[in-house]
């Protein structure tokens, strides 16, 4: 994958933002101070960035002290904690009512590692909760959503969940939970995920294991986004950088360099990422992490990753998902969708086939007859050149 192609990577002026908020002492500071220069208004600093500055608040809250910088980042780390919050509690609502009727819950993403890795609240932003509940249960978790208050984003969700890994259910709100089928948009890896996964009591819900966590950041942070996903390696630095355990977070001869012992298991992480197919976006994540953040990654896994052999459906679809929109983005997204049907159709014991991808497309997007794929695809394509 070129770097060059990745939108996703974060751009120079985010990789200073990013060493602010994750450093420690005068290195941290020193990257604030040039970061700042280039940034004279933090009311108008890009959205991908404004979700740092929370974590930059706690990194550098006490060193900026007295400055004018302090009392702007005490704001926006205070609002974030009160968003959050609110977030948070509605995610707790929709998860209280599935496990009420016994449906086991996974907690994902922003509000797991919240729990898992950030242990603040303000720390780091989110717009809504993920969870996902084994496929057998989807439709039951549909029923109890609803019955909750929430209201699908889309109709006929139960079908459309049969093809896409998630869907939003918001309440009168319009407060957000995601209901995901799967954990990453291609197949493969949940039934690993579930089983390596850890309870944990305050949410009510699961959790992915440390290694599984770090995959999971780095895979679903490989993709373009409308707001820009740079807080993908603040995550990912934080997994590694986080203790196992309190006796290890207060033990003063933890941290090295400002840096954990990961207690990442390599191991199990190389494996995954051979096993989902997803070592091209992992290699690179973790090797940026390794050079520009100095994240305590080993070379040799990173080598490992990336000798991991790649087939080129697997490169094109990765990079199709890695770009900026466009017509061209649009055409080689075929790619994505014979990926994420190859993957469905290895985990349901089938073969993969050109007609089965126009019924995966359909699903998808939630048509109501395979032949309409052809005409669809071609209008959101025009749309896209106009």
């Amino acid at each position: 994958m070129s770097r060059a192609s990745a939108a996703w990577l974060p751009t120079p002026r985010q990789l200073l933002l990013l060493r602010a908020c994750l450093w420690k002492g005068e290195t941290a500071l020193a990257a604030w101070a040039e970061w700042r220069d280039g940034e004279p208004d933090l009311a108008k600093v890009e959205d991908g960035s404004m979700r740092l500055l929370p974590l930059a608040y706690l990194n550098l809250g006490p060193q900026l002290a007295g400055g004018p910088d302090a009392s702007l980042l005490k704001d926006v780390y205070r609002v974030n904690w009160a968003t959050t919050q609110i977030v948070l509690n509605t995610g707790r609502r929709a998860i209280d009512a599935l496990r009420a009727i016994g449906i086991e819950v996974l907690l994902l993403k922003g509000a797991a590692l919240i729990e898992a890795v950030y242990g603040d609240p303000g720390a780091r932003p989110i717009g809504d909760v993920d969870i996902a509940v084994r496929p057998a249960r989807i439709g039951d978790a549909v029923l109890t959503l609803r019955a909750a208050g929430f209201t699908p984003a889309e109709d006929e969700p139960e079908r459309l969940l049969a093809t896409r890994h998630s869907l939003a259910f918001r309440d009168r709100h319009g407060r957000e939970v995601d209901l995901h089928r799967g954990m990453l948009w291609r197949p493969g890896l949940d039934e690993e995920f579930w089983r390596h996964s850890e309870a944990r009591e305050a949410p009510g819900a699961r959790i992915l294991d440390r290694a599984d966590q770090l995959l999971h950041v780095c895979a679903h942070g490989a993709a373009w986004n409308q707001v820009h996903p740079v807080r993908w390696a603040a995550d990912a630095f934080k997994i590694l950088d986080a203790p196992e355990t309190l006796e290890a977070a207060t033990d003063p001869d933890y941290r090295v360099l400002g840096l954990a012992e990961s207690g990442v298991d390599w191991d199990r992480l190389i494996a995954m990422a051979k096993l989902g197919r997803l070592s091209l976006p992992l290699g690179e994540a973790l090797a940026y992490l390794a050079a520009e953040l100095g994240a305590p990654v080993p070379a040799n896994v990173i080598d490992e990753i990336r000798a991991i052999p790649v087939s080129g459906s697997e490169r094109r679809a990765h990079e199709a998902i890695a770009q900026a929109p466009s017509s061209r983005r649009s055409t080689a997204m075929l790619w994505w969708f014979w990926e994420s049907h190859r993957a469905q159709a290895r985990v349901d014991g089938r073969r993969p086939t050109p007609a089965g991808l126009v019924r995966h497309m359909q699903g998808f997007w939630g048509l109501e007859r395979a032949s309409l794929v052809p005409g669809y695809a071609a209008r959101r394509l025009l749309r896209r050149r106009a």
